[in-house]
């Protein structure tokens, strides 16, 4: 699993270095992939568990911030691979449900992790199909420094010691690929869509998800939206015409193997992990940002594990910016 994760990777790599040197490549003059390759936006997003029930644990935060280069954003996504690429960065801490004692022998609550990435991903359509294909490198441990910065907010803040950084899952590096391929459905000149969508991963954790977005939304030029991998929101990362949108979204995962709940650790995953979402898009020329956009969303988590002990809330804001 995790060769055929790095074999794609580097492939991805070869491929957009590749893709700045179309002229060596004997492409015609007029080809697509002679467009300007510049920033046309960037989105970024956190997330955290505190703030529906006071508590820190599981999935209790995550930071993500995406640049977007292409040609200029026209509302539709390219029909070139590698025309837009996303280059994405992302920390995330995992924590068990008790993070201010030590995790006593034989528990069956989740360890602390650190998690740290950095990753290419491009956005493309093939007819009807959209189509989003990347491939991000992986940190886990103490060597990612995320437990530390956890610490340090606690203490800047006034929150609770972390002493279950002690027996945080071990340092890795895991190379992971992932694809999703989803089709729009619209209605009423587009101000309704509905966006059925399958996703596919290999690496830190392997899984095939199912799912399905609703977005009602104003008339006008859509952003260019990418997708959490955290919460499954759409947030954009390239704004479109000032307006106000409503999302609502549903996805199924089959998690075949997890090196954040591995096997060896005694963890056994629950057979479905399932996630519902809401959120609200706003996109105007706020003040002092013009073309920004504010998103604000909501996400309900299922069981990761057979043993943690319920299900939880996480909230999400995201900002987006047009250059």
């Amino acid at each position: 699993m995790c060769h055929f994760a790095r074999a794609v990777a580097c492939l991805f790599v070869l491929l957009f270095v590749g893709a700045g040197t179309p002229r060596a490549q004997g492409l015609p003059e007029g080809s697509d992939i002679l467009k300007p390759f510049l920033p046309i936006g960037i989105g970024a997003l956190t997330t955290n568990d505190w703030v529906i029930d006071g508590s820190d644990r599981w999935r209790t935060g995550g930071l993500s911030v995406s640049t977007l280069w292409g040609p200029a954003w026209t509302g539709e996504l390219p029909t070139r691979p590698f025309a837009l690429a996303e280059f994405r960065l992302r920390a995330d801490a995992i924590s068990p449900e008790e993070v201010t004692a030590p995790m006593p022998a034989g528990t069956t609550d989740r360890r602390y992790a650190g998690v740290l990435s950095a990753g290419a991903h491009t956005h493309f359509r093939m007819q009807a199909w959209e189509i989003a294909a990347g491939a991000d490198m992986i940190w886990t441990g103490q060597q990612t420094n995320i437990g530390a910065i956890h610490s340090f907010l606690h203490d800047t803040f006034g929150g609770a010691e972390l002493v279950t950084r002690a027996s945080e899952i071990p340092d890795g590096f895991h190379p992971t690929a992932v694809l999703e391929v989803g089709r729009t459905l619209a209605f009423s000149d587009r101000r309704v869509r509905l966006r059925p969508f399958v996703e596919a991963q290999a690496g830190l954790e392997t899984f095939t998800r199912l799912g399905a977005d609703l977005t009602l939304a104003t008339k006008g030029m859509e952003p260019m939206l990418v997708r959490d991998n955290g919460t499954g929101h759409r947030y954009a990362a390239v704004p479109g015409d000032p307006g106000v949108s409503l999302t609502m979204g549903f996805d199924v995962a089959k998690v075949t193997e997890s090196d954040l709940l591995p096997a060896s650790l005694g963890y056994t995953l629950t057979p479905l992990r399932s996630r519902a979402r809401v959120g609200l898009l706003f996109q105007e020329n706020l003040p002092l940002i013009r073309n920004g956009s504010l998103f604000l969303g909501l996400t309900w988590h299922s069981k990761e594990f057979e043993t943690q002990r319920e299900s939880q809330m996480t909230t999400t804001m995201a900002f987006g910016y047009s250059f």
